[in-house]
């Protein structure tokens, strides 16, 4: 993984990503539901889980590119900021109509941003060893 963070606009960029998906979600979230009944249960905690890997991963990438962080602070801040955002996410459904805020959507969302953050360093980790 990267030893020397970037700064300028070559971080902007890195950031960039997160940040536009993370308006991706908000966008998601303001919507007032599924129109459908889910075809399997609790299905929708898979979707959160998967939508903030996304999150969780491209926050991770930032990181490691532009903080001067080790690959456990990469999943930290990955992680942690999707759960974080996650949280924020069902507090702003409250006001929607036609939500509901569950804590186990967080929850999913939680081990999601985790779950990406730590592929994105496993990723990173497997591509610099090949490099030798």
């Amino acid at each position: 993984m990267r030893t020397r963070p970037v700064s300028g606009s070559t971080a902007i960029l890195l950031w960039l990503p997160p940040i536009a998906w993370a308006g991706v979600l908000f966008a998601l979230s303001a919507g007032s539901g599924p129109a459908f009944a889910p075809p399997f249960p609790h299905i929708d905690k898979l979707e959160h889980a998967v939508a903030f890997a996304v999150l969780g991963f491209l926050v991770a990438r930032a990181a490691v590119g532009t903080l001067p962080v080790a690959a456990v602070g990469a999943v930290f801040a990955g992680g942690l900021t999707a759960g974080l955002y996650g949280v924020s996410d069902e507090f702003h459904q409250s006001f929607t109509p036609g939500r509901v805020v569950e804590v186990a959507d967080a929850i999913a969302d939680t081990i999601g941003g985790f779950a990406g953050a730590g592929a994105f360093v496993a990723i990173a980790k497997r591509r610099e060893a090949a490099r030798g």
